[in-house]
């Protein structure tokens, strides 16, 4: 067990966020670590949970210097918590972007020790075995540079093993999604077939050509047309989008990017074997020191995301209901779970009743003013509040940021139709609903305000009808792209943004 404060939020993907913390331990002892959690949009979602306790119960069983650790697991009221060790540097993804926006293509010789080091840590999940010394025939299902991390110091660590399974479960979820990356998934992948760890190994070879190349190798206007790529493999060498990549490695990288899986290589022993061959004998040996000085301008400065709850400190403790096997459940800090004095009770007690009567009154004086309404029927989130008018006063919204034109003609209907009524009254808006996916991820904004989801919705988001102003920011990349869109009443609109295509690098 152990104590962790929260400094703030260091990441965000399209189902769960990753803190910045700090564990405190005995005689001011210290140590930053990661600490990741579902979404809050996602924590009634049985089916995630269940993906972050199994990310945490097969992550406990892998200790190798090329994954990243998981160090504690907990709960805290309905979410769920993964405290890992917390790499200070940037992943794959992020690195080659950062390049390519200074010019710069990241060498031959630390693409290969890159490649080298992943292939080490998949060499012991593999083989991986529980602690009966039965084989647990582990595929990772999601290699690809978002889940490459690599330190400022030049470590390399495979990391998110939360789709992870044993080989002889399926791959497609209850709701027929292929989990994963379409864009690094193996052929066998993209069609749902039986999985093996040479799966893993295609996967690897994706992200070794565009280290290579420097582009993406499977792209397409939607995740359909990149699926297909992905599935006819029709792929050209990296020597063809780069040329100082000698024929060897040209070789290499093809042998693990067969649509066959019998063609490639048998596992990643065999295939980290033939890359140090190569790489010896071409003279492209590198060091972690080498890689550590390439990354110094590329990786930018650590950004942290302050949090209104941020500096709370969270102690593990015993869990007040069953968990998942193998958890544990947060509770408050000891400090915060204290009685509170018996004057702040009375305090507390005597705002309720004040709070109370006024509402009891406002019912009375205001027949026409109405609670909210309840969420819609589908669990979709509400952007908005009803209008309310008062005729003495002209027009006034709850929220005038949210509020669409086709509300606020209503609203102006209803003020003439009531004249001299002195009364307010409560126009219900009329609403749709906005469905938005991204690659890669980003936060959503609406109107200038931040909706606390990121893509992909899973419920929609409600707004009232009118014309909005949608913003997509993924902050690690520093991509946005910002557009217009009108919703009408009962309407679904469903969008889905390319966001390194359309967005806008900061």
């Amino acid at each position: 067990m152990g104590s962790y404060r929260i400094l703030g939020r260091i990441g965000c993907g399209g189902m769960a966020e990753v803190f910045l913390g700090r564990v405190l331990g005995a005689a001011g002892f210290e140590k930053e670590v990661a600490i990741k959690s579902i979404l809050p949009a996602y924590t009634k979602d049985a089916h995630m949970t269940a993906l972050l306790v199994e990310e945490a119960r097969l992550a406990s069983l892998l200790t190798h210097a090329n994954i990243a650790q998981v160090l504690d697991f907990g709960q805290l009221e309905d979410r769920y918590f993964i405290v890992m060790e917390y790499v200070d540097g940037a992943n794959l993804e992020e690195i080659l972007i950062n390049a390519a926006g200074r010019g710069v293509r990241l060498p031959l010789r630390l693409a290969c020790l890159i490649c080298r080091r992943v292939l080490n840590g998949l060499a012991f999940v593999h083989a991986r075995c529980d602690r009966s010394g039965r084989p647990l025939d582990l595929i990772h299902r999601d290699v690809s540079p978002p889940n490459i991390l690599i330190s400022r110091s030049g470590e390399v660590k495979l990391t998110d093993f939360g789709i992870a399974k044993a080989a002889n479960r399926a791959i497609v979820t209850e709701a027929g999604m292929i989990r994963g990356k379409v864009a690094y998934m193996s052929p066998e992948q993209a069609v749902g077939d039986k999985l093996d760890q040479r799966s893993d190994l295609f996967s690897l070879g994706v992200v070794l050509h565009e280290m290579l190349t420097g582009g993406r190798l499977f792209d397409g206007d939607d995740q359909v047309q990149v699926l297909r790529k992905v599935r006819d493999a029709r792929i050209d060498p990296p020597s063809a989008g780069a040329h100082n990549v000698p024929p060897e490695i040209d070789s290499l990288v093809m042998r693990a990017l067969e649509r066959e899986r019998d063609k490639r290589f048998a596992c990643a022993r065999d295939f980290d074997k033939a890359l140090e061959t190569a790489v010896r004998e071409l003279d492209l040996d590198a060091s972690d020191t080498d890689l550590q000085e390439w990354l110094r301008p590329i990786i930018s400065e650590r950004r942290v995301d302050p949090l209104p709850a941020s500096g709370d400190l969270i102690t593990f403790g015993v869990p007040s209901v069953p968990a998942a096997e193998g958890t544990q459940k947060i509770s408050p800090d000891a400090t915060t779970a204290k009685e509170k004095p018996a004057t702040r009770h009375a305090w507390l007690g005597l705002g309720a009743v004040i709070v109370g009567l006024l509402v009891y009154l406002l019912w009375f004086l205001w027949p026409g003013v109405t609670t909210a309404p309840p969420p819609g029927p589908d669990g979709t989130k509400t952007m908005a509040s009803p209008a309310i008018i008062a005729p003495d006063a002209g027009l006034k919204l709850a929220d005038t940021e949210d509020a669409g034109s086709g509300a606020i003609a209503d609203a102006g209907t209803a003020a003439a139709e009531h004249g001299g009524d002195r009364q307010a009254i409560v126009v219900k808006k009329s609403m749709g609903t906005l469905f938005i996916n991204s690659e890669p991820w980003a936060k959503i904004y609406i109107d200038g305000r931040d909706t606390g989801v990121t893509t992909p919705t899973v419920d929609g988001i409600r707004l009232p009808s009118g014309r909005h102003r949608v913003r997509l920011e993924n902050p690690g990349l520093e991509l946005s792209l910002t557009f217009s869109l009108r919703i009408a009443k009962n309407q679904k609109i469903k969008r889905f943004v390319n966001l390194r295509r359309e967005g806008v690098q900061h």
